[in-house]
């Protein structure tokens, strides 16, 4: 519970020849937390709030009031990682995240040994957690998805999860929720968390 309340207290920028991953504003930092028995590592925005003095994202906001919330690690994914690392799903479960951010909720269903897909309307979300998955050595069932979840595809071969599927994404559970009751139909084990800012 502890690093759940010092979400906000990150170390400081990491020197970004360590990974693979594109410049961002305010730079890259890692963290570990420890979450139902297991340890994961995790790189993150060291500054989540610099994005929002960023040109390119101001513009974006302009045009589509985009956010950058992919940058933080909120507190309904840490809620989410447990649930699952918890759960009793079937064995090997094909798993879509949905806004993947940092990809912590991602990184507990591959540990359980599902074949995970993280989405994002975000690519550099989307790289991210496939770099986290890949610096926890659980990337073997991993793949990343760009798409506009506005206009979600047909994927009933799929379990859905998602944070903060309420919370600032308007429309969100609307567009998703049919999708997530087809997908959930035969196992049972979509988990969706309403409320993301505990």
């Amino acid at each position: 519970m502890s690093d759940l309340l010092e979400f906000r207290e990150l170390p400081p920028p990491v020197d970004a020849a360590s990974h693979d991953l594109a410049p961002i504003p305010g730079g890259w930092t890692e963290r570990c937390w420890h979450l139902a028995g297991r340890e994961f590592r995790l790189t993150l925005p060291a500054n989540p709030d610099a994005f929002l003095d960023d040109p390119e994202v101001q513009a974006a906001h302009d045009r589509t009031e985009y956010m950058p919330y992919w940058a933080y690690l909120w507190p309904s994914a840490w809620h989410l990682a447990r649930l699952i690392l918890e759960s009793h799903w079937p064995a090997a479960s094909r798993v879509l995240e949905i806004g993947s951010g940092i990809g912590l909720a991602g990184l507990a269903a591959l540990a359980k040994g599902h074949r995970l897909t993280f989405s994002d309307y975000e690519p550099q979300a989307v790289a991210l957690s496939l770099h986290n998955a890949r610096q926890n050595g659980l990337d073997a069932q991993a793949t990343g998805e760009v798409f506009d979840w506005n206009t979600p595809q047909s994927r009933a071969d799929l379990e859905v999860t998602a944070a903060d599927a309420e919370s600032r994404r308007s429309g969100l559970v609307r567009r998703w929720g049919p999708l997530a009751s087809r997908a959930i139909q035969p196992v049972t084990a979509g988990l969706w968390l309403p409320s993301g800012y505990l």
